[in-house]
């Protein structure tokens, strides 16, 4: 090689490194978080500091902790899901895990996990509490949002310390909830961000990392590429039909297509025990167990779930149930005979 072209290689390689260092510096200012000056805020930065969504550049990708980024202070909220609520539906394709379990009349109400740090612009239709919904989230969250709830869970969650009850029909939060004109009562209660924020600034709420269950590649499985979920009411029958080109669902429940998209199925089988006033259920869960299938990637897979104090999810060979990374939809049925799949 001649020293004109050696010359010409040297410079090309310095301007492709001088630009790479440019894109370097930009990217780290563009995603670091502000530092606030306040004492308080800097101690409460101590303790948790909220993951900004990177611009997406190669760099991004980078990252040298990423076990950091599964820190999550959760808020169950929840959500509606009568066949007038459904057209409203909002902020589900944000949340982190959907609970779905029958309420009276053997229609099904949404417990939906939020991110404190990452809420949806709008979330609801906002409903009542049932004491299962705790039970079923309390491992992961101390905060309840709803409207309203049975005596029993009012309890739960009201005269427990370390639990906080945002119940948007008491006069010190009704202002912070809107309603909207294009939905009809009790279907029009809802949430923003913003008041999302303003109701949780003085709430301590813990950190946890998320998720709490094992997430693995696909193992071998039976094909299940269409999950039937029987209500035995076109109304509130749900379907689940698997995306290969996204590898997540679409959900349609009475002809409605659900804004989210899980990656992960999870049905359990949990019996109904009892009905009581109004009709509202009785579904234990602690100190319970019981079988279940996990539909992810286009197959099924068949186990166990066990609820102490906490979830237990494994396989029918004892092993950790091997979740998709991605939102979980949790269904809970009485019965085996109300799940098919093809």
């Amino acid at each position: 090689m001649n020293k004109a072209k050696l010359l010409k290689v040297i410079g090309s390689c310095a301007v492709f490194i001088l630009l790479f260092c440019v894109i370097y510096i930009r990217t780290n200012i563009q995603t670091s978080p502000v530092v606030q000056e306040d004492p308080q805020e800097q101690l409460q930065r101590t303790k948790y500091v909220p993951q900004k969504r990177a611009s997406p550049n190669f760099l991004s990708k980078l990252r040298l902790l990423p076990h950091l980024d599964r820190r999550r202070e959760l808020v169950a909220v929840m959500i509606e899901n009568h066949e007038e609520a459904r057209p409203h539906h909002r902020g589900l394709e944000d949340a982190l895990m959907i609970q779905e379990w029958m309420v009276e009349g053997l229609v099904s109400r949404f417990v939906v996990l939020f991110d404190r740090h990452n809420p949806p612009e709008t979330m609801g239709p906002i409903r009542s509490l049932r004491p299962y919904f705790v039970e079923a989230t309390k491992q992961w969250t101390n905060v309840y949002i709803h409207a309203g709830g049975s005596p029993e869970a009012l309890e739960m969650v009201e005269d427990v310390e370390s639990r906080y009850s945002i119940n948007a029909l008491r006069g010190a939060y009704h202002d912070t909830f809107v309603r909207d004109e294009g939905s009809y009562p009790p279907h029009d209660l809802f949430l923003t961000a913003a008041g999302m924020q303003e109701l949780l600034q003085d709430i301590e709420i813990p950190v946890i990392s998320w998720t709490p269950y094992k997430e693995a590649g696909a193992p071998k499985g039976s094909g299940a590429t269409t999950i039937d979920i029987l209500f035995y009411n076109p109304l509130h029958d749900i379907t689940f039909t698997y995306n290969p080109e996204h590898q997540d669902y679409t959900r349609i429940n009475g002809g409605i297509e659900s804004p989210a998209k899980p990656t992960n199925v999870l049905v359990l089988l949990a019996p109904i025990t009892g009905e009581g006033e109004y009709g509202r259920l009785t579904i234990p869960i602690d100190g319970k167990e019981g079988s279940l299938h996990l539909f992810r990637n286009g197959r099924v897979y068949e186990g166990q779930w066990k609820k102490s104090d906490d979830w237990e999810f494994t396989l029918t060979n004892g092993k950790p149930l091997p979740f998709a990374k991605g939102q979980t939809w949790m269904v809970v049925i009485p019965s085996a005979k109300r799940l098919t799949w093809e």
